[in-house]
């Protein structure tokens, strides 16, 4: 199943915001964007920078957090966009999915930094975390299916 059929057709309608590379480059922004809120939020210290990060709490920590959950992420995603750009993947669908992606992970950040204080928000950090790693793993796929042809290589993705 593809990401357009979840959404009902309804993503084919949306123009995409960002192309595969522009999205590559937004995703890392998003993904710094993190550690220079922590910076803000804690300060920064080049005499002992792995100390300091053992005693951050609050807002900073989580700030931290999400900076290295998207470090955790970004090799995954870059995987995608490049094997569905380089093998022939349809440049408006990997464009779709990868502005998809740059979204899901500023949900996921500015969750994690701002709301993160309650299971509910957790949950919903969680449901982007997860909405990002599919898309990643499909755009994976679609490369695959685009260079060796149909989905009998990888049926029930």
């Amino acid at each position: 199943m593809a990401l357009y059929d979840l959404t009902g057709g309804q993503l084919e309608k949306v123009p995409p915001l960002l192309n595969p590379m522009q999205a590559l480059v937004a995703a890392a922004f998003v993904l710094y964007s993190s550690h220079m809120f922590r910076v803000a939020f804690a300060g920064l210290d080049n005499v002992n920078p792995r100390q300091k990060l053992k005693n951050l709490t609050g807002i900073a920590a989580r700030a931290q957090a999400a900076h290295e959950n998207g470090l955790e992420t970004f090799p995954m995603f870059a995987a995608g966009v490049i094997s569905a750009a380089g093998c022939g993947v349809d440049v408006d669908v990997c464009s779709r999915m990868a502005t998809a992606y740059v979204i899901t992970r500023a949900v996921f950040s500015f969750i994690y930094i701002f709301l993160n204080t309650n299971d509910a928000f957790g949950a919903l950090r969680s449901l982007a975390f997860v909405a990002g790693q599919y898309i990643s793993f499909r755009m994976m796929v679609l490369a695959g299916e685009a260079k060796y042809g149909g989905s009998h290589w990888v049926s029930g993705f």
